[in-house]
């Protein structure tokens, strides 16, 4: 009969089944974190997180789906426009907060500065930061001290010398190299 499965298969079937609940589970869980993080739908944050799980998915640097979420929302706060701080962007933001070991604030703050700032797209970003991060360990410099500077006063170096981000990121790398803070080329 058809109907007549022995233990075996029995155990295997619940076991299937079980995974798929579990699946479901955390889909459910993932989406509903995404609503409630994102202040967004159920059926947003659904198209969303397939975005960010591909990205995920894609990434070099052993990030998951909720890392991509956590910088996308850091990215939207920071520069409030979702036409520039895509899942996209999130990505190339993941990817550099994870290989660079710096703050999710910190490496929001430097997409917006360079891309509403400079017009430079993230994956230049990305670039400039990984540059960023070569210089000052060539001069012997925290890049997490470096990073702490130009969150602080980078705007306010920018307004003052009127220069870029790559500028103002190897001043802030020349800075504590000196054993000093970016604030005080301004001030």
């Amino acid at each position: 009969s058809p109907f007549n499965i022995n233990l075996t298969n029995r155990l295997l079937i619940n076991d299937l089944v079980n995974m798929g609940i579990e699946a479901f589970e955390y889909q459910n869980n993932l989406t509903e974190g995404t609503a409630n993080n994102l202040g967004i739908g159920v059926t947003e944050a659904m198209k969303m997180n397939k975005e960010f799980a591909a990205i995920a998915a894609n990434g070099n640097q052993g990030f998951v789906t909720a890392d991509v979420i956590e910088n996308y929302k850091a990215l939207r706060d920071e520069i409030g426009d979702t036409s520039i701080a895509t899942a996209e962007v999130a990505g190339s933001m993941t990817n550099v907060v994870k290989s660079l070991k710096i703050g999710t604030a910190e490496a929001a703050m430097f997409y917006k500065q360079v891309m509403l700032t400079d017009g430079l797209t993230a994956q230049a970003a990305e670039n400039t930061l990984i540059l960023g991060k070569n210089l000052a360990d060539a001069s012997g410099v925290n890049f997490q001290n470096v990073m702490a500077d130009v969150a602080k006063s980078g705007k306010q170096f920018q307004n003052y010398f009127g220069k870029s981000t790559k500028d103002m990121l190897k001043a802030a790398v020349a800075a504590r190299k000196m054993g000093l803070a970016l604030s005080m080329l301004i001030f």
